[in-house]
């Protein structure tokens, strides 16, 4: 059996897409000017005692970024 520690603790793969449009945000859906991709991976803990809120922390990547070393995250979030 896992020691306690370890119970609501889950790894994600992400991966998201994107769209830029220089002229309006709706031309971002209908005639985007560049689509962006991003990836990453983070371990979220969760506790049910706490109401549904949890804790991310990652590693994020994507190919059309500035900064070209990617980015480390944390997020605070709350399921409701």
């Amino acid at each position: 059996e896992p020691p306690p520690v370890l119970n609501g603790l889950g790894l994600q793969v992400l991966a998201e897409i994107g769209s830029i449009s220089i002229q309006n945000a709706f031309g971002a859906v209908t005639a985007p000017d560049k689509v962006i991709s991003s990836y990453g991976v983070a371990l979220e803990k969760s506790d049910p005692a706490l109401g549904g809120a949890g804790f991310r922390l990652g590693y994020a990547w994507s190919p059309d970024s500035i900064r070209s070393g990617g980015r480390i995250f944390a997020s605070l979030n709350w399921n409701f």
